[in-house]
């Protein structure tokens, strides 16, 4: 792999760096949503119960943002640096492995971002926030 063209260098270097910003964002999407909810029953802590969680819910719209939109990036940057490189793959199984992992869970993680992570972001940025709902949301995800 060491003659890539420089158009196949800047795909990877976005993959490279979308994949670190995705990584990180939904450590952070989870961190958050994790501290709203008891670890033995996932009812809400004592400290959220009484309050306005209006809040709490549109603080996590960028978050939500970064995440799909760096995994969109992701995908899409890593198979044009596939189509750009022209690697051999028998050749670089290490490559052949990392895209069949990509691509397996790539796909489960679509069904993620469609099915919840949007209805969520609609729901937020539209301010239909029912909190009720958004948090059964939540305890599914």
């Amino acid at each position: 792999m060491q003659n890539l063209s420089k158009l196949s260098k800047t795909f990877l270097y976005l993959t490279v760096a979308s994949f670190s910003i995705f990584i990180g964002s939904y450590i952070v999407k989870l961190a958050m949503m994790n501290q709203l909810f008891e670890p033995e029953n996932l009812l809400l802590k004592n400290k959220f119960s009484g309050t306005d969680l209006n809040v709490t819910f549109e603080i996590m719209i960028p978050v939500f943002s970064i995440t799909n939109f760096s995994f969109l990036l992701l995908t899409i940057s890593y198979i044009v640096f596939l189509a750009t490189s022209k690697t051999n793959l028998k050749k670089h199984g290490w490559l052949f492995i990392i895209t069949i992992i990509l691509f397996i869970t790539a796909v489960f993680e679509w069904i993620l971002i469609i099915k919840f992570d949007i209805k969520i972001l609609t729901e937020l940025m539209n301010n239909e926030i029912e909190q009720s709902t958004l948090v059964e949301s939540f305890k599914k995800e």
